[in-house]
C-alpha cells in the first residue's frame, strides 16, 4: 500500500513539472504579442497546475492520517474544479482583448477562496470520520478480547457455579454499543483480569463465591456505566 503511495506520489510530481512546462513552451510558440498582462495571466495558469498537483501530493500524504473516501473526494474536486476554472479564466484573458486585470483577480480570487473553503470542509470532515472510525475499531477490538476471555471462563468446568452469571455478561457486552472507547471498558478489562485470577486461586468455596460475586457485580455495574459513557460521547460529553 505504501508502494503504492509512492508511485503514484512520483507520478503526479512528473506529470505536474511536464504539464507545467508544456504550457510555458505553449506560450511562448504561440504567443507573439507577450504583454505584461497576458504574461501574469500565464503565471496564475501555470500556478492553478502548480496547486492541482502540489494539492494531489498533499492528498496522498493527509490520507494517511485522514479518511482517504471523503479527502480524496471532496478535496481532490475542489482541487480540480478550482483549477480547471483558474486556467480557463487566465486562457480567456490571454487570448482576449481584455484591458485592465482588476475582474481577472477578482475572479481568480473568487475561484481560490471557494476552493480553498470547501477543501477544509473536507479535510476536517474527513479527519473527523477517521477518528470515527478508529474510536470503533479500537473499541470492537477491545470488547472482543474481553468477551474472547469471559467465554474461556465460562466454558472451563471449574467454573460450573459461575459459568451462566459469566455467559450472561459476556452476552450483554456482545451486544453493547461499540461505537467509540470509553474510559469503562479499560476498567472492565482489569475487572476480567482479576476474576480471572480470582477463579484460578485455591479459596473456600464461601470465599470464592464471595469474590466473584463481587467481581460480577463490579463488572455488572461498569457495563452499565459504559451504555451512559457512549451516550455521552454522542452528544459531546466526553
Amino acid at each position: 500500500m505504501e508502494n503504492k503511495n509512492k508511485n503514484r506520489s512520483k507520478a503526479l510530481l512528473l506529470i505536474g513539472i511536464i504539464l507545467v512546462v508544456f504550457t510555458g513552451a505553449l506560450y511562448l510558440l504561440l504567443v507573439k504579442d507577450r504583454t505584461t498582462q497576458r504574461a501574469i495571466c500565464l503565471g496564475f495558469m501555470m500556478g492553478a497546475e502548480v496547486v492541482f498537483f502540489g494539492g494531489m501530493l498533499g492528498i496522498e500524504f493527509l490520507s494517511k492520517k485522514t479518511s482517504q473516501i471523503i479527502l480524496r473526494t471532496v478535496c481532490g474536486i475542489a482541487l480540480g474544479i478550482g483549477s480547471l476554472v483558474s486556467i480557463v479564466v487566465s486562457y480567456i484573458y490571454i487570448v482576449g482583448e481584455s484591458d485592465g486585470l482588476t475582474h481577472f483577480y477578482s475572479l481568480q480570487l473568487i475561484i481560490w477562496v471557494i476552493a480553498c473553503v470547501v477543501f477544509i470542509i473536507g479535510y476536517f470532515t474527513a479527519s473527523s470520520v477517521k477518528k470515527s472510525e478508529t474510536g470503533v475499531m479500537n473499541a470492537v477490538v477491545t470488547l472482543t478480547e474481553v468477551i474472547n476471555q469471559l467465554n474461556l471462563l465460562s466454558s472451563d468446568a471449574k467454573n460450573a457455579p459461575y459459568s451462566k452469571q459469566i455467559k450472561k455478561i459476556a452476552e450483554e457486552l456482545r451486544y453493547s454499543d461499540t461505537s467509540s472507547l470509553v474510559p469503562s471498558d479499560e476498567k472492565i478489562g482489569h475487572v476480567v483480569a482479576k476474576l480471572d485470577l480470582t477463579l484460578m486461586q485455591e479459596y473456600t468455596k464461601e470465599e470464592k463465591d464471595v469474590k466473584v460475586e463481587n467481581l460480577l457485580s463490579e463488572l455488572l455495574a461498569l457495563i452499565n456505566k459504559r451504555k451512559q459513557e457512549v451516550k455521552l460521547t454522542k452528544v459531546g460529553g466526553i
